[in-house]
């Protein structure tokens, strides 16, 4: 957390938002913003008296990454900041969100990472406009995380964060080292072009859910089938269906990793006067 506030203080510094304080002698040696900056992100490693200099490369990717990273299509390079063993590069690409994770994960999947996945104390719809890919080159890393944030009316802000120190790296994590409880119900995607509103959900032993408010101009059958597409996928078994003024539900049968038995009902409707916004539900329950 701290070197994350640290690194945005020095972007602001970089791009010339003035700060106050005692202005310093003009003088041919007189220190510039991107020095201060560059000071203030430094790290320093005592090592025979060795410092490690960060550098800003604007426009620009940094050279000897541990995987090719190529741009996708009309993306903005931004820049990068290298820093000893971590490296962040910035880019404006005018995709969708999960288009640009898949994007991402298969160049480096191509060349032999794999995908790091991370419990979430809870599955279900994706509830957040802020998402993360983590690929690992081996268990003990090197790691690619890839960040993208959807933004209204403008190309989604994607942040690549290279880390090559080995001890600090995500791909040695196990889910079973923070006790989470599992969500039987799996992770689902929301379609293209939906913008997440709210959303939550939970899990016991026996029950689970998850919720969502969506901004959408799909329908209810083809919002209902977008989700019972990837809740088939998954291995749930469709039992019945039906619909009224503003509803459209599917009941469903599951078993769990354990073959326990489960029911569920996902549930699509309107929400009250707002007619591209929809309610999505999902409720599962141990049927022993």
């Amino acid at each position: 957390m701290r070197r994350s506030i640290v690194f945005c203080i020095g972007l602001f510094l970089v791009v010339g938002i003035s700060l106050q304080g005692q202005e310093a002698s003009i003088s041919d040696n007189a220190p510039t913003l991107e020095e201060l900056a560059l000071r203030l992100l430094s790290v320093s490693i005592v090592e025979e008296e060795r410092m490690v200099e960060p550098r800003f490369l604007v426009g620009q990717l940094p050279q000897n990454l541990p995987a090719i990273l190529p741009l996708a299509e009309d993306a903005r390079l931004i820049g990068s900041f290298v820093n000893d063993t971590n490296t962040r590069i910035a880019i404006d690409i005018p995709q969708p969100v999960d288009q640009i994770k898949a994007f991402y994960q298969t160049v480096l999947e191509a060349q032999g990472w794999t995908k790091v996945e991370f419990p979430t104390g809870g599955s279900g719809f994706e509830t957040t406009v802020s998402r993360f890919l983590v690929m690992c080159e081996s268990r003990r890393g090197p790691s690619i995380q890839i960040t993208a944030n959807a933004v209204v009316d403008q190309p989604s802000r994607v942040l690549i964060s290279v880390n090559t120190d080995l001890p600090q790296s995500s791909c040695s994590f196990r889910a079973d080292q923070f006790g989470i409880p599992r969500n039987v119900i799996p992770g689902l995607t929301n379609p293209s072009g939906s913008r997440f509103m709210s959303g939550g959900g939970g899990s016991s032993d026996n029950d689970a859910n998850s919720n969502i408010l969506l901004r959408t101009t799909l329908d209810l059958p083809s919002l209902a089938l977008h989700y019972a597409n990837q809740l088939e996928d998954a291995g749930w078994v469709r039992k019945d269906d039906g619909f009224g003024q503003g509803l459209v539900w599917i009941s469903w049968t599951f078993d769990d990793e354990n073959g326990d038995p489960w029911q569920a009902v996902l549930v699509v409707q309107d929400k009250e006067g707002h007619e591209d916004e929809k309610v999505i539900l999902i409720q599962a329950d141990l049927a022993l």
